[in-house]
């Protein structure tokens, strides 16, 4: 006896397939070695470390590569560069432009076909930056897409289409604060560092609640920290690590003491 299920039903079913495929912090923690058909985080995992199991390209046939689909997102200017990380989930890729004059845009496009699946426009305020109006890339987590932007903004979209869930404003862009990197995504937490080191500007490490945006805690650094968080597990303790420091940082004239080279662990008491 054969069963008839109807289309819209199935329609339905898939959709709700598709709905539970969400970015835990299991994903994130496994990374692409723990599932080769996601890049879910920028630097594939938790460790930041670019590796990949898979091996059918390899050392004899690489120089056989093909493009097998390009797409252009149609954005550029004199002073940009694409630095943005891919992330892929759910064989879906995100992608992040640079910002050429106040708009930035986020796309969601079919990892095997290249194919525009949305686009989103970040359009940006004020910002002060000294090296080229870049972006790293996004941060998936839950079914959210979370982008940093120069104008010290924090921007979570709905993967489903690429709405804007909420913004959170993390600095003043106007006076040296900007973000190129991708945020860390930790037991419903986003967190992120901060640029601006060439203006003078008081680094810090942020905490923003995944669902609603609310500002949880911070801490200043004294000098911009740049780059990605990392998060590590040793002895049963999770620590959270970022790296802080470079040419204008050491201002004594203020009443905590400057770091200017260093790299700050955090973890519970």
């Amino acid at each position: 006896m054969h069963c008839r299920i109807p289309a819209l039903a199935l329609v339905s079913v898939i959709a709700a397939s598709a709905a539970l495929a969400q970015v835990t912090d299991a994903v994130l923690a496994a990374g692409h070695r723990g599932d080769p058909a996601t890049w879910p985080f920028y630097g594939g995992d938790y460790g930041q470390i670019r590796f990949s199991d898979l091996d059918q390209i390899n050392q004899s046939n690489v120089k056989d590569l093909k493009p097998a689909w390009i797409f252009h997102t149609g954005l550029h200017g004199p002073t940009t560069s694409y630095q943005t990380t891919p992330v892929v989930f759910a064989g879906a890729m995100y992608i992040t432009t640079p910002r050429v004059g106040s708009d930035q845009w986020v796309f969601k496009l079919d990892a095997r076909s290249g194919k525009e699946l949305w686009r989103a426009p970040l359009t940006q305020g004020a910002a002060m930056f000294c090296c080229g109006a870049n972006n790293r890339g996004a941060t998936l987590y839950k079914d959210k897409v979370y982008v940093a932007t120069l104008d010290a903004s924090l921007y979570c979209l709905e993967q489903s289409d690429g709405k804007i869930a909420w913004k959170a404003s993390t600095g003043d862009g106007g006076n040296g604060y900007s973000q190129t990197s991708a945020p860390l995504a930790f037991d419903n937490m986003i967190i992120l560092g901060v640029a601006g080191g060439e203006y003078g500007i008081r680094g810090y490490l942020k905490a923003f609640d995944a669902d609603t945006g609310e500002h949880l805690w911070g801490y200043q650094t004294e000098a911009g920290a740049n780059a990605a968080p990392i998060t590590y597990a040793l002895d049963g303790k999770q620590y959270v690590a970022v790296a802080a420091g470079g040419i204008r940082y050491l201002r004594r004239d203020r009443d905590h003491p400057p770091q200017a080279d260093a790299i700050i662990a955090f973890t519970l008491p």
